[in-house]
Parts: structure tokens; sequence; C-alpha cells
């Protein structure tokens, strides 16, 4: 089909950009939730659309018309699926990251903590 590997691969660029700001990483997840389904919806637009042109040219394509454009329709959303999924993954690393950031010093404070009670019990 002339045309949809491309414009799948471009919207996979736009998709998998590495995300430079926590607050958009953050967001990422609702963002694609939104932004894949509307893309899955023109892109099985475009690729009936490029199917009705086929069929006016090929018997065969006319004839397997319906089960092709179901083929064509799940393999879009699929791959649009997996896209989403492997930008979350990247989201979710970048926050995963930060919560080390932030959790250190807990840990830490902790352990002193600890250190602090097991003498003060021991000189008890």
């Amino acid at each position: 089909m002339p045309g949809l590997l491309e414009r799948l691969t471009a919207y996979d660029g736009v998709v998998l950009t590495a995300q430079k700001s926590t607050r958009v990483a953050l967001l990422l997840p609702l963002k694609l939730a939104i932004s894949t389904r509307w893309e899955s919806v023109r892109l099985a637009w475009f690729a009936r659309r490029q199917l009705k042109l086929l069929a006016r040219k090929s018997d065969v394509v006319r004839t397997q018309q319906s089960e092709l454009r179901r083929a064509v329709v799940r393999f879009i959303r699929e791959h649009l699926r997996r896209v989403r999924r492997v930008a979350e993954l990247a989201s979710y690393e970048r926050l995963f990251s930060i919560w080390h950031v932030f959790h250190l010093p807990f840990f830490y404070m902790l352990v002193v903590a600890a250190l602090i009670h097991v003498l003060a019990v021991h000189m008890y």
C-alpha cells in the first residue's frame, strides 16, 4: 500500500523522540493514548481510500478488499499500540530515575534513625 509505511514511520519518529522535561514525561501516557487512537483512525481512513484506488486497478484486490481492509486496519492498530508502549516505557524509565533521586535521602534518614534506635535501646 503506497504511502502507509512512510506515514507510520513518520509518526513513529515523532512519538519515539526522547522527552526532555519531566512534566512532559509524566503526561506522555495520556497524550499518547489520545494521539495514537486519532492516528489510528486517520491511517485506517487513508488505507481504506488507498484500497479503493487499488481495487479499481486489480480484480484480486477487488475480490479480497474486505479481508485486506481488516488486515491492514489490524496491522495499523497493533503497530501503533506497540509504538505507544515503547514510548510509555521510556517515559516510565525517566520517572523511575527521578524516583531514586527523591528517595535516596529518605533511605539515609532511615539508616540513621535505625542506628540511633539501636544505640538508645542498648543504652537504656
